[in-house]
């Protein structure tokens, strides 16, 4: 009795409504959705798109290429040749083939654009050409740092020095919530050099980052803590290396300045198990990337090393896990004021590969 009441309750009309709302209101949100992909693509969409995208990682972007509304999975736009920076290539920052930015839903149903996602797709990256809105930092002394939610690169190359310097391919990397303050999450997939996890934290006073990273690779697991001041292009590295053939840590701890030729490695000290070493280094990023390397210990021994009976680890095993072709030459002397392997003792031993290490190109640079 109570359900025939209700139906004679409703009217034929208010019915009709009930049944088309479950069909009418994914339509009436398709349609604000092509509203506003229409909005998006009218004269001066992409002008804004690239003021919003500019403010969000503190640099001039153009979008030089194709563009479009991307409607799903989340709303943006879509596109080919991305720059940031620039105009001229001393100053391009990133280059990228496609891209997709996404943008937040709420405030552009009030004709707000506020980009919350970067995806970008086969291009080049200069982390030497970063350049905030005024600089490396702003005209208030506060590092200008990127807001966006998600930042995505695959199959990019890093290029470390001048254009034609160090490259090292990333074939995904993907970075969320990057701001001031809180550490970042990020993942790292490195052709040929294996993963990288690890978090970015950022004080824009006094422009300082921390990060913490953990590389895993076949030869083994490398921990690493970095401490970087942007305004004085310096900082400090510690890490903690562990080899297969290895049952102690290699530990390291240097200062870096990092110069338009390259970078200065000081105060090196190199620690396993007992046993020690220190030195100064450099890395230089020219058109012919090199690596140069000096190092001094007062003794070595290579028993305590590889002890006998111990995991089957050797001189030869730990050289032939290392063997690979690196992107860059290696010069390197080790000198030991006194060496032991298999119960001889050699003094004044020296040891190196390539040529003699030299860091000249950097006196000077800034």
């Amino acid at each position: 009795m109570p359900v025939q009441l209700l139906e004679r309750a409703v009217s034929p009309r208010l019915r009709r409504t009930l049944w088309l709302l479950p069909l009418g209101l994914p339509l009436l949100f398709v349609a604000l959705l092509w509203l506003l992909a229409y909005w998006l693509e009218s004269a001066g969409g992409r002008r804004m798109v690239e003021q919003r995208v500019g403010e969000a990682i503190g640099m001039p972007v153009t979008l030089g290429g194709d563009f479009g509304v991307r409607l799903l999975p989340r709303i943006g736009v879509t596109g080919s040749n991305l720059v940031i920076g620039g105009p001229v290539q001393d100053a391009v920052f990133a280059r990228s083939e496609r891209f997709a930015i996404s943008i937040a839903l709420r405030p552009l149903l009030r004709r707000e654009l506020i980009v919350e996602g970067l995806s970008l797709v086969h291009g080049s990256l200069y982390p030497g050409n970063y350049q905030g809105a005024s600089g490396p930092v702003s005209t208030n002394g506060e590092l200008v740092l990127p807001v966006l939610r998600e930042v995505t690169l695959r199959d990019f190359t890093l290029v470390l020095g001048a254009d034609d310097g160090l490259e090292i391919t990333i074939t995904q990397g993907v970075m969320t919530d990057f701001a001031t303050g809180p550490a970042a999450p990020f993942t790292l997939e490195i052709e040929d050099y294996g993963r990288v996890e690890g978090a970015l934290g950022w004080a824009a006073d006094p422009g300082r980052f921390e990060l913490t990273a953990l590389w895993q690779s076949g030869w083994g697991e490398l921990e690493t803590t970095v401490d970087y001041s942007v305004s004085d292009s310096d900082g400090e590295l510690k890490a903690s290396l562990r080899l297969q053939e290895l049952a102690d840590p290699l530990r390291l701890e240097l200062g870096f300045v990092i110069k338009e030729a390259g970078v200065s490695l000081s105060e090196i000290s190199l620690g396993l198990a007992a046993q020690s070493a220190s030195g100064w280094a450099c890395l230089l990023t020219g058109p012919s990337p090199s690596a140069h390397i000096a190092l001094h210990s007062k003794r070595l021994d290579l028993d305590n090393v590889f002890p006998a009976g111990g995991n089957g680890s050797s001189p030869e095993a730990l050289a032939a896990n290392l063997a690979w072709n690196p992107p860059l030459a290696l010069n390197a002397r080790l000198q030991v004021t006194e060496f032991h392997a298999a119960g001889a003792v050699v003094r004044g031993a020296v040891f190196s590969t390539g040529v003699e290490p030299d860091c000249s190109a950097l006196r000077g640079n800034p």
